[in-house]
Parts: structure tokens; sequence; C-alpha cells
């Protein structure tokens, strides 16, 4: 599956609980999914930054490149964790 990407960039977000969050630059977000959504209510209300990939190897070099030398957090369940360790660090 190739990558699809939605949304910008935004200086500011609201939180949960309605409190303001100041960006630097809001940090891109890469989902593994089989199936992207048509839209992200996060990229059009906050302009936050969406890449979907099929596979989890791949959303971990996209996310590695983005981060131009920076930290990468990997976020899911087991199924992410055992799949990332049995890729090898990907």
């Amino acid at each position: 599956m190739s990558s699809q990407r939605a949304g910008g960039c935004s200086t500011s977000s609201t939180g949960p609980s309605g409190g303001t969050r100041r960006w630097a630059s809001a940090p891109p977000f890469f989902v593994v999914t089989h199936e992207p959504p048509r839209e992200v209510r996060l990229a059009r209300e906050l302009g936050l930054r969406f890449t979907f990939a099929g596979a989890l190897v791949s959303a971990i070099e996209q996310a590695r490149a983005a981060a131009t030398g920076g930290d990468v957090v990997i976020m899911g369940g087991g199924d992410v964790r055992l799949v990332y360790e049995r890729a090898g660090d990907a």
C-alpha cells in the first residue's frame, strides 16, 4: 500500500480539556493501517499532518526520514511491538 498524507502544519491546538498547546512545529504522525480514512478530523480541525502506511517497517522508515536525526516514537499494542521486534529494529 502506498503512503497517503493528510493535513498541514499547525502552530497551536486545543487540547481535550479545552487548553491550548503551542507547537514550535507540529510533529508528523505516521499511522499503520490497512484502510486509511478518507478524512482525518485532526488534520482538518488542527492542521496536524498524518501519513498512512500499510506496513510498520515502512512507517518507521518514513518517520525516521522525517525526523532528520531526531527521535521517533512508536505507539501501539502488543502486535505493533512484536512486528517491530521481528523486523530487527527496522
